[in-house]
């Protein structure tokens, strides 16, 4: 029986060790929490402008955005999840979802809804480029055309 606890002591005591040294090293490599600015075309920029990304964890960002949507002023929020951490990696896939203006009809007014899509993000140390594909959710108005529900975004992200 004292075989087993000392043992079992001896277990503890070096799983201890192990596991506090991971948490150390965690500890000194936490970084800031990343925040990027940029410009760019589409829903996630005001239809034409300029856009901030924070990334309070490697997984998700939070996104807002505001610009110039030919009939008025744009504007956007919204969140990117980014599924496989980019590591190494300088692409990475991302899924998003934004609320905001997302169309305009020419002469008449601008439109609010929601946009979900998807994309890449190519980061390099100082900037980053993203692309993505959006499906609009919207209320429409049977007597306007809004043409297709599919829209595509393109941005550039610098570091801060």
């Amino acid at each position: 029986m004292k075989k087993i606890f000392l043992v079992f002591i001896i277990i503890f005591i070096v799983s201890g060790l192990v596991f506090s040294q991971s948490v150390q090293k965690k500890q000194t490599e936490k970084k800031e929490m990343p925040i990027s600015a940029g410009v760019g075309i589409g829903i996630p920029y005001g239809v034409i402008g300029c856009g901030i990304e924070v990334t309070p964890i490697q997984y998700l960002g939070i996104t807002g955005g505001i610009g110039y949507a030919l009939e008025g002023i744009g504007y956007s929020f919204g969140v990117r999840v980014y599924p496989i951490p980019m590591g190494d990696r300088p692409w990475t896939p991302m899924i998003s979802a934004y609320y905001g203006v997302i169309g305009v009809i020419v002469d008449r007014e601008t439109f609010t809804g929601g946009a979900i899509g998807g994309g890449v993000k190519y980061k390099k140390s100082k900037y980053s480029i993203t692309a993505e594909i959006l499906y609009l959710i919207h209320k429409k108005k049977w007597y306007i055309d809004y043409g297709s529900p599919v829209k595509i975004s393109v941005g550039f992200l610098w570091h801060l």
